[in-house]
Formats: structure tokens, C-alpha cells, sequence
């Protein structure tokens, strides 16, 4: 089963005209880049196997040497700040 890409985890606010121009892309990209920049290293870490790795929290913990439970609370912790690193961008 494969799993859902990582980016839809942390939802974008859609663009309110048509269709999406390239600037818009990149500027998303950049955001997302600077929201990762801004995490912890433990908690970039999560994020990255978690979604780049497509390893599940138990394989997470084992790598980063914690718990699965510890791993999904830090990946859960990463994603909220990122959705408000995100949110604050837009404003």
C-alpha cells in the first residue's frame, strides 16, 4: 500500500484565482523550505524519514534511536509548526 505524499500532510491554503501560475510554485517551495529550516534538527530529522524516507514511526524510532511513540509525537509537534510557520507566510 503506498502511502499518501508527504506534502499533503501540511495543507497549503488553495490559490483563489484559476489555475496556479509557476511563481506560485516556487514561492511554495521556498516556504516550505524555510518552515523546515526553522525546525528543530531531532525534529527534522522525524519529518525527513518519516516523508522523504516513507519510513513508518517505528522504523523513525528505531533509526533515530527513541520510541515510536517519541517519533510520532516529534513528527506531530514538527508539523504544527510548521502549519504555523506556513500560516504566518501567507499573512
Amino acid at each position: 500500500m503506498r502511502r499518501s505524499p508527504w506534502w499533503s500532510v501540511v495543507r497549503l491554503p488553495e490559490a483563489k484565482s484559476g489555475a496556479p501560475s509557476p511563481t506560485d510554485a516556487v514561492d511554495r517551495h521556498q516556504d516550505l523550505s524555510k518552515a523546515l529550516g526553522r525546525l528543530s534538527p531531532e525534529e527534522r530529522a522525524a519529518v525527513f524519514l518519516r516523508f522523504y524516507e516513507d519510513m513508518n514511526s517505528r522504523e523513525v524510532g528505531e533509526a533515530l534511536g527513541i520510541t515510536a511513540t517519541a517519533a510520532r509525537s516529534r513528527i506531530h509537534r514538527a508539523l504544527q509548526r510548521m502549519r504555523v510557520d506556513l500560516a504566518e507566510e501567507e499573512l
